[in-house]
């Protein structure tokens, strides 16, 4: 039970960094 929460924290920390680099990114590559 423990590992399945890790991994849906670690899913879930990777989209909140993917969603962090686009939200950084596209301003930079529209410009």
């Amino acid at each position: 039970m423990l590992v399945e929460e890790n991994i849906k924290d670690f899913k879930t920390a990777l989209t909140i960094c993917e969603h962090l680099i686009n939200y950084k990114l596209i301003p930079i590559i529209d410009r």
